[in-house]
């Protein structure tokens, strides 16, 4: 739904005279600290007006009660736009400088260690600025943000910064009116994941009659369209691995869009090194299964899920793959069991 952003900072504006008057109503306690899987801050393009940055919450379920009403949802909305007001103020581009009022973040907003796309939520300096004078702020607390940039001889390049941010103060009589806020404050677009049957009865056949391991495919994957034609299958007694192509032609680099694998005592990867533009996480996947996801990024990136089950490697690979929908596809494998 688009949010009509002037409406919303005459709104605030109103919200900060209403909240000088004297509270009849007594204090309610909620957190002001929450845990933060990752913030990433993407600055390889400084002039740019919007800023993405992404940030990674832990919690599985973020409607779990947070204290005075709120749900951790309610928290993190608050942090976003607390950290907004902080970063255009006190760490902001060069090129931010003339031009606050019509530059901002993009935040991208991630649950349950990655695995839960909440929305890519776009906020102001102007409109962070307005929230921080209508609720005022709490004691400063630390901030860790991962900050990637172009080098000099255009490499990418990160660093981590530490910061002392404070939180808005959302208590008391304040807590209802910022409920209301974050009801009408929504994503500017949240990330649809369609999903295709996969070709399960074709190719099953084919991979049992070669292999000794445990097969786990999914009902439903998140690759384009899996037809039968475009897969290449190789497998031994000690696993398998399942190739998807584009078109039933082609089998170029090109053409791959990732595939399905088990190694007969694989080991979880782990990297030796992180490169500015990876990502590696614990995760969990369904019935409480533990993984890991890795994002690695050359020319392209690629993606997998990882897991083990009765001492078989099991791996979702995808190129240029969001961790979303490869938690999908491996849940689904999860969920549907031995073949």
């Amino acid at each position: 739904m688009a949010i009509n952003t002037k409406s919303l900072i005459l709104a605030i504006s109103a919200w900060a005279i209403a909240l000088i008057a004297p509270l009849a109503i007594k204090p309610a306690r909620a957190e002001s600290t929450i845990a933060i899987t990752e913030i990433r801050w993407w600055n390889e393009f400084p002039a740019d007006q919007w800023q993405s940055i992404r940030f990674t919450v832990p919690d599985q379920d973020t409607t779990q009660a947070a204290g005075g009403g709120q749900r951790r949802y309610d928290i993190q909305i608050a942090t976003l736009f607390a950290l907004t007001d902080f970063l255009c103020q006190h760490a902001p581009p060069a090129q931010w400088q003339h031009r606050a009022a019509d530059s901002g973040i993009t935040w991208s907003y991630e649950a349950a260690n990655g695995n839960v796309a909440m929305g890519n939520f776009k906020v102001s300096c102007r409109l962070a600025h307005h929230v921080a004078i209508a609720y005022g702020l709490k004691n400063a607390e630390p901030f860790e943000i991962q900050r990637t940039f172009l080098e000099q001889d255009g490499r990418p390049g990160i660093t981590t910064e530490h910061y002392a941010v404070s939180p808005l103060n959302v208590t008391g009589a304040k807590i209802p009116k910022w409920l209301a806020f974050t009801q009408t404050f929504r994503p500017t677009n949240v990330h649809t994941l369609p999903s295709v049957p996969f070709p399960v009865q074709a190719i099953l056949p084919a991979v049992k009659a070669r292999t000794q391991v445990p097969i786990l495919l999914p009902s439903r994957s998140l690759f384009n369209d899996v037809k039968p034609a475009n897969l290449a299958i190789d497998a031994s007694a000690n696993g398998y691995t399942i190739d998807i192509y584009a078109t039933p032609t082609c089998r170029a680099g090109a053409c791959y869009f990732g595939s399905l694998s088990a190694e007969r005592h694989g080991k979880l990867f782990s990297p030796v090194d992180s490169l500015p533009r990876d990502t590696f996480r614990q995760i969990e996947l369904v019935n409480g299964v533990k993984g890991i996801f890795f994002n690695g990024c050359g020319a392209y990136c690629t993606a997998f899920v990882e897991w083990q089950y009765q001492g078989i490697l099991y791996r979702v690979t995808g190129k240029n793959g969001r961790q979303q929908a490869l938690v999908e596809t491996a849940n689904s494998a999860i969920a549907a069991g031995v073949r």
